[in-house]
């Protein structure tokens, strides 16, 4: 993905961000777009927005949430893609580190070009998703009947989808952003906060009533302007400059004085657009620093080349003003000092490189100020602030007027038509002079603000606009737009963060950006577009500060179409809406049930070298399940109808995902994933897992509709379950969802309690059984006597077994062993184990040799299993428990209540821990360096800093657990402790690393385990258990 991809995806995803909570900001700014520990918080601000949709008249934003979300999950995925493609062509291992290094950098290195038929594929089906997201959350945008709120939402997955539905294309986003954003700024709720927020005196009084959703609305608006600015800009378009009616007067909600200090006060900064100053950065010979040269910068502000015109050490050349003419040749006012002699003003002519092409002395001895060339080549420029000359470009004086009773004249510019414009700043009534081509006077008009110091005049050529700029209250510039013929056009405050007194020099380009020089050397950049397209008023100019960027094109105006097709509503009422009503409820759901059973086989067909009549067939067939799929989407979303029906729904839409994509199956998973979570999602189906799970007369009470209740239960663990297989045979083993029930969690598809109720009903085809590990193929790759239990990058598991270290794939495959003992006398058993971020392989291993003392040693072995090299833990007495920090550090148990700490070289470091632990069997180290110890007799996990200091500790939830073990997932940066008592289930809970209880779960193990002896978890989030029984 190219850095403008980068940008474009991370300013999309920034209307979802709340730049006040947790990570998501600062991952958003600083770190990997790709990560996936940004994809959750996506989801989770998915989920936070989601949860507060509950009228009927939603549905269409929902469905828009969830397509949207779909199309997330399949754009990871093809991010996963790309990233490994990346790594596996790296050509060197410094290649790879510096990826490890800078995950930013990285990123930007990635493209969405050139990818191989899955990723493509992949992004193809997002871009579909997105653009069903966009189709939705118009139809909601469009529905008058929601509250503004929740319109303004449905404009910010509008704008999101539209810009991701064009992720691979990002400037053909642009147009139809610049739509979306017109089309909120007309919103007469919008027009109207607008209007009272900016009102004074005693409507400002009034306007207190109900201010809060007011400033919501603005601050909504002013978030998703700034968005669509800032992808504009990142893709060089400077044009966008939208603007708010209120009345009489339009606001500019990016630029204005007011608004921004509204948004200011209220923490909401990341809505306003800062200005950029020029000239400030690089090397010291590029910045702004002296007057002896003519320096030229490209138009995103890079220094490109500096002209000097002094010539000698004595003789020096000041460079005062500069102007161009239409052919982009320089001209320059400048100042010569001679010791000695009186000051000489000349007229430097450059071309468009910069280069000398001749110069002229101005025929005066008084002081000159300004300069402007009109586009007949005519030099203009005035002497002593009340006499206008006129020269031509070869230095030949033409003519010039003097301005009697004139003062404190300050800046002259030239129209397209010759006339002359001389700005006034006189005491109370600044205003502008207009002479003719030959000097006659013609006529003046006032500017608007008496208390502005003007300073500066400039005429933008292609809408023969006059463009004044001066400082007000030392902090605000002030710009003022009129008619060549003096008919005031518009005007606006900008607040600059910096102390100015007047301004020295302003320009306007044709694209539209005005550059201002302040007083105090610091460089200011606006910009002006045209209202385009808009034939109800005529072609004016706005004012909006911006970055710098390439030049832009016009926005054309885009007519989206909305429609569903005719096909996909016969097609879900024959499927759903006919059998119920013929068939009966029951019949429809055998019906349904069938067609799973379909589709859970699906995976098993191979639908390549198909001929064009079957590959035709197989088109119309998708484009059917696609429609299918969209319909079902639309009655899941409807909260009118029963929850059997709303289910029944989400089991066809899930069909017709998976179905779409019959021929590249794979594809299916992310958005099954994401309708897996709708429906666990639903209140009914939350509210039947948390009644049929309470006891005691909790449970007594929910006998009433239990029938119901389970019937839910059934079909939503149905639904779990046929997403659950599809994805582990498709190699996907990170399918792990949950449903809420108050502070609680259950996992569907493995909680002990579910499965009784599963299995007692007959319904065990619902339920997920345990894998074992090691317990199939040949003799010597089965598990005897396992301890101990890591996984690597890859996703295997490393088992310690008696003698051996013996390595699994992911699904649980045989791959290869090692052997620690080197002969049949001295036997070495391996008990812990631990892998670090290369992949390395530590054993914590117990060496046994007849008549003496038994010695602890820790293996390290390449990722491959291969011996490396070997040291000897100091102590003589019992070990348990190995960790590796990302360090390097490794650290083990000793006696069950200290914790020793060595180098990767076997170098002792240092022990603690004594005095506080009780009796412990399992520690690991965290990404910070922290060591975490489980201890059973206190029931809690002691926390101990990098350097060994005690710094807390937390209670476990349980606190009957025998040999409990811990690990800590680098991934998610939590921690994780199972335990377990005699014929009691497994017992999982989840911490983050700072402690906070985030979730926990029991599985029921057939037969009972007795103790925990290990665990790991993978970078997926599947967790592992080496169990006294099992593995």
């Amino acid at each position: 993905m190219s850095s403008i991809v980068t940008t474009l995806f991370k300013a999309t995803l920034g209307l979802l961000v709340n730049k006040g909570r947790d990570k998501a900001a600062e991952i958003l700014k600083d770190g990997d777009v790709t990560d996936r520990r940004l994809h959750s918080l996506i989801v989770r601000e998915i989920d936070d927005i989601k949860s507060k949709l509950d009228a009927l008249s939603k549905k269409d934003l929902e469905a828009s949430i969830s397509f949207f979300e779909e199309g997330i999950a399949l754009l990871y995925e093809v991010f996963d893609i790309v990233k490994s493609r990346n790594k596996r062509g790296a050509a060197t291992a410094q290649a790879a580190c510096d990826e490890a290094f800078s995950l930013v950098e990285g990123i930007t290195r990635l493209e969405l070009t050139g990818l191989d038929e899955s990723a493509t594929r992949k992004l193809s089906t997002a871009k579909e998703r997105f653009k069903d997201a966009r189709r939705k959350a118009t139809r909601a945008f469009k529905n008058e009947g929601l509250k503004t709120s929740d319109r303004i939402l449905a404009m910010k997955y509008r704008v999101m989808a539209t810009i991701l539905e064009t992720v691979d294309n990002p400037a053909d986003a642009v147009a139809p952003c610049g739509v979306c954003v017109k089309e909120l700024n007309s919103l007469s709720a919008v027009q109207n906060s607008f209007d009272v927020q900016l009102k004074t005196g005693i409507q400002k009084v009034r306007g207190l009533l109900g201010k809060e959703e007011r400033r919501e609305i603005i601050f909504n608006v002013c978030h998703v302007n700034r968005v669509i600015s800032d992808i504009a800009l990142a893709l060089g378009r400077v044009d966008f400059s939208p603007s708010v009616d209120i009345g009489e007067n339009k606001v500019i909600p990016l630029c204005d004085a007011k608004v921004k200090d509204v948004l200011l006060k209220h923490g909401k900064e990341y809505c306003c657009v800062p200005p950029r100053s020029l000239g400030q950065e690089g090397k010291e010979e590029h910045k702004q620093t002296d007057l002896h040269h003519v320096k030229v910068f490209d138009n995103s502000g890079k220094f490109m080349k500096q002209s000097s015109l002094s010539t000698d050490e004595v003789n020096a050349t000041y460079a005062y003003e500069v102007a161009t003419d239409m052919n982009d040749n320089i001209f320059v006012l400048t100042k010569l000092e001679k010791p000695g002699s009186e000051l000489s003003y000349w007229v430097y002519k450059l071309t468009k490189t910069a280069d000398l092409h001749h110069k002229f002395r101005l025929r005066g001895e008084g002081r000159y100020s300004g300069l402007s060339v009109s586009d007949e080549g005519k030099v203009v420029t005035l002497r002593r602030e009340r006499v206008v000359e006129e020269y031509d470009t070869d230095g030949e004086l033409v003519r010039s007027f003097e301005l009697e009773r004139m003062k404190f004249l300050c800046g002259v510019t030239v129209a397209n038509d010759g006339r002359v414009m001389v700005m006034q700043q006189d005491g109370y009534e600044p205003c502008v002079h207009i002479f003719s081509e030959s000097g006659n006077y013609l006529d003046k008009f006032k500017l608007q603000e008496i208390m502005c110091w003007y300073s500066s005049i400039t005429l933008h050529r292609e809408s023969e606009e006059v463009v004044v700029a001066g400082a007000i209250k030392k902090e605000l510039l002030k710009i003022e737009m009129y008619s060549k013929d003096g008919e005031f056009v518009h005007c606006t405050e900008i607040p600059v963060d910096a102390v100015i007194y007047s301004v020295s020099g302003i320009t306007v380009t044709t694209t539209g950006h005005i550059a201002c020089i302040a007083d105090n050397k610091v460089f200011i950049r606006v910009q002006l577009a045209y209202q385009i397209n808009d034939v109800t008023r005529p072609q004016t100019l706005r004012c909006l500060l911006c970055h710098y960027r390439k030049n832009s094109f016009r926005v054309l105006p885009v007519l989206r179409l909305s429609a569903m097709s005719s096909i996909a509503t016969a097609l879900f009422k024959v499927t759903i809406v006919k059998s119920r009503n013929e068939c009966g409820a029951a019949a429809a759901q055998a019906a349904c049930d069938e067609a799973f059973s379909l589709v859970e086989g699906i995976t098993r067909l191979e639908l390549t070298g198909l001929d064009e009549s079957a590959t035709r067939k197989l088109s119309t067939a998708k484009k059917r399940f696609k429609d299918a799929r969209r319909e079902a989407t639309r009655a899941f979303k409807n909260e009118g109808l029963k929850t059997s029906d709303r289910i029944l729904a989400m089991k066809y839409r899930v069909m017709a995902t998976i179905l779409e994509t019959v021929d590249n199956p794979a594809d299916a998973v992310a958005p099954c994933g994401v309708c897996v979570k709708e429906l666990n999602s639903l209140s009914a189906v939350q509210n039947s897992f948390d009644v049929q799970l309470k006891t005691g007369i909790q449970k007594v009470w929910g006998l009433f509709g239990k029938e119901e209740r389970r019937e839910i239960i059934f079909n939503v663990c149905h639904v779990n379950r046929v997403i659950f297989d599809i994805a582990l045979a498709l190699g996907r083993l990170d399918f792990n969802q949950s449903v809420d029930i108050g502070e609680n969690r259950v996992i569907p598809l493995c909680d002990a309690r579910v499965k009784d109720v599963l299995l007692k009903h007959s319904k065990e085809y619902c339920c997920v059984p345990l894998r074992l590990l090691g317990q199939e193929g040949e003799e010597e790759h089965k598990l005897k006597d396992p301890l101990g239990i890591a996984t690597n990058s890859s996703g295997e598991f490393i088992v310690t077994d008696l003698h051996y270290v013996k390595v699994f794939d992911k699904s649980g495959k045989f791959v290869k062993q090692s052997s620690l003992s080197t002969n049949e006398v001295n036997k070495t058993f391996a008990r812990e184990v631990a892998t670090d971020m290369s992949d390395n392989i530590f054993v914590l291993t117990r060496l046994k040799k007849p008549e003496r003392e038994r010695s602890y040693w820790v293996y390290k072995l390449t990722k491959t299993a291969d011996l490396h090299h070997k040291f000897r833990l100091r102590g003589e007495s019992l070990y348990w428990g190995l960790s590796v920090s990302d360090k390097g550090k490794v650290v083990t148990l000793r006696d069950l209540d200290t914790v020793e700490e060595y180098n990767t070289d076997g170098e002792f470091v240092r022990i603690f821990g004594q005095g506080i632990i009780s009796s412990a069997f399992s520690v690991i180290v965290t990404n910070d360096g922290r060591a975490m110890v489980v201890d059973e007799d206190d029931h809690c996990v002691h926390i101990f800093g990098e350097s060994g200091d005690y710094l807390d500790k937390f209670k476990l939830q349980r606190i009957d657990y025998y040999d409990a073990s811990i690990t800590f997932h680098r991934a998610g940066e939590q921690v994780v402790v199972a335990g377990t008592r005699e014929g009691k289930p497994l017992q999982f809970e989840i911490y983050s690393k700072d402690s906070e209880f985030v979730y926990c779960a029991e599985i029921a193990i057939d037969g009972g385990i007795s103790s925990v002896r290990g665990i790991t978890m993978t970078t997926k989030g599947r967790i592992a258990c080496v169990t006294r029984d099992k593995i």
